[in-house]
Parts: C-alpha cells; structure tokens; sequence
C-alpha cells in the first residue's frame, strides 16, 4: 500500500490560522493568541522548562479559546453582543463577584435596552438568574469542545488535557474543576498569566496592567509566574507588538512535519465542524454542503440534468455538552 504523501503544510500553519479566528471570536485583536503565545513561550524559556512542557505552552497559547463556539448561541442570547461580553469578560478578574456582577449586569441591560422599563427589569432579572449556572455549563462544554477538537487535529494527551482546565485558577476557585495550586498543568498557568498580561496592557497600559497582575498574583495565578514576568518585563515584552505569523511559527515544536493528505483533509474538516458549532441551526452545515458539492461536480462534468436527492447522514461531530449548550437560552 502506498505511503500518503504530504500535503506541503504543516499542523503549526493550521493552528495558527484557527487561532486567528479564535481571536476574532474573543474579541481580541487578530494577532492576539500569536502575541500571547511568543510571551508565554518566552516565560517557558525563562523557566527553563522541559522541551515537552514548552511544547504544551505553545499550544495552549494557542488553543486556549478553540472551543469558544460551544457556547456562543447562548452568550448571544444572554448578553446580545457575546463578542463584547467576551472581550470585557477578559479583563476582569473572574474570582472577585463584584466585578463579575457589575460585568454581567452592564450586559445584560444593555441586551435589554429597548424593551422598555418592565422588559428590561424583567430581562436583566432573568439574565442574573440564569447567568452563574450557563456560566459553569458554558464553560464545561468550551473545555470539553477543545479537548475534542485537538484530538482530532493529531495533538497528544497532555495538550487535550490542558484544554480541559482553561478557566482554572491558582487559588482553586476556577473553572471546570476547581484545581487548586500545581493540580492545574504548567502549560495552563503560564498561558494565563501570558494571556492576561498581554489583554490588560493593550486595555489599560504597561502600569497599570502589571499592577494588576500583582494584585491577582495568588489568587489568580502562580506566584512565581507572575515574579517571573514582573522581573524581566522589558526582555519578554520586546517586540510583543510586532509578533506575526512568521515569528510564531518559526517556535513550533519539534518535528514540524509536513501533513499528508488525509491529515491535512481530517484537520479542515474539524474546522469546518469548529465553525458550525456557531449555532445548533447550522452544526453539519459545512459537513452537508462538502457532500452535495462534491456529488454535484461530476454530474455537472458528465452533463447529467437529473434532479439530485438532498439527503446525507446527519453529522456526530459536536459532544453532548456542546450541543446541550446550543439549547440553554430562554428556559
């Protein structure tokens, strides 16, 4: 049986662009999680960490928000406008209640603006209700989305792991699960501290943004990260702004072999499912539009005018949790 050749890209390029969309999706700038991931590989090597922990960090950075889409039907029938939800949701510190209540509570009446006063009483109420407990589900399904996702785009244990614990905290009071301390994966603490460094400067300024990490340091992430960034801040920020693809993916860990074709097919269509998770009116819809177009094009070729059966197997390709987020939104 012949060996599959490869296809002339590489999975870093493909993660790479996927980060880019994450980005959007967050309401970060485009070059955001290539931003994040220089700084965070920076403090990787600053720490002298393994090859393999430094490899996790690269793709953490990357990744960290792959699974976004799980869960942005219901944010945009909560809050509206999810993107701002999301980029203001990373500024705050997510463990202090009053600035999670006064977060949720501009974008909720925001939302519900022109409903009149009772409609905006109503629906700010419902939405404070309902918010903590699609908060915890929301974030299981990202979590459990990522983990999915990066199985199938050929990355190992470790990395899906680290995806599961993308909201926990050092303090123990994070999300999915709660871990407190060293129990979260290095990967995952360094990226957070690397992730928020580079949101809260680009919000607030150097200052500011450095002392509020040293306020969070702690609670929010591991102290020793946080001295370790505070204590080389100009040599690890150097040229952060001007981080581009190139400059990325000369990092990529080792081997950074080419896909072959059959990976490189498997990997767009997990993108493709990626993209449809957007909303439950259109998970398979990419899946659906691949069949019909590739069983039009040789009846096109051939002339045939025949009428063609839209029928094709519905598409498993989204988790429980996923497609339960999809339906959390009015109660």
């Amino acid at each position: 049986m012949p060996t599959p050749t490869s296809f002339g890209v590489r999975r870093g390029e493909l993660i790479a662009a996927l980060s880019q969309a994450t980005d959007l999706a967050m309401g970060q700038p485009v070059e955001f999680a290539l931003q994040s991931c220089l700084l965070a590989t920076r403090i990787a090597q600053q720490l002298a960490l393994p090859a393999d922990e430094q490899a996790a960090v690269y793709y953490q950075a990357l990744l960290r928000y792959v699974g976004c889409n799980a869960e942005t039907h219901t944010l945009a029938a909560l809050f509206g406008d999810e993107i701002a939800f999301r980029r203001d949701f990373a500024r705050i510190d997510m463990g202090r209640a009053n600035e999670m209540a006064a977060l949720v509570f501009a974008h909720l009446r925001r939302a519900h603006s022109g409903a009149g006063l009772l409609g905006l009483v109503a629906g700010v109420a419902h939405g404070l209700i309902s918010s903590r407990k699609v908060s915890a589900e929301n974030i299981a399904g990202h979590c459990e989305v990522a983990e999915r996702l990066a199985e199938r785009l050929g990355l190992n244990a470790d990395v899906r792991r680290n995806l599961g614990q993308i909201y926990e905290r050092w303090d123990g009071h994070g999300l999915p699960h709660g871990l407190k301390g060293e129990a979260t994966a290095t990967a995952v603490r360094v990226v957070a501290v690397a992730q928020d460094a580079i949101v809260l400067r680009a919000a607030f300024g150097a200052q500011a943004a450095w002392a509020k990490l040293r306020a969070r340091s702690g609670s929010a992430y591991d102290p020793r990260l946080v001295d370790v960034l505070l204590q080389n801040t100009e040599r690890l920020t150097r040229g952060l702004d001007d981080a581009t693809w190139d400059t990325v993916l000369v990092l990529e860990p080792l081997p950074q072999a080419l896909l072959t074709e059959p990976e490189f097919d498997a990997a767009c269509l997990a993108m493709a499912d990626f993209a449809d998770l957007k909303s439950p009116y259109t998970v398979g819809h990419s899946r659906a539009v691949s069949v019909l177009a590739a069983a039009a094009a040789p009846r096109r070729a051939s002339g045939c005018r025949r009428p063609m059966p839209l029928t094709w197997p519905a598409p498993a390709c989204c988790t429980t949790s996923a497609r339960s987020a999809c339906r959390r939104v009015s109660g």
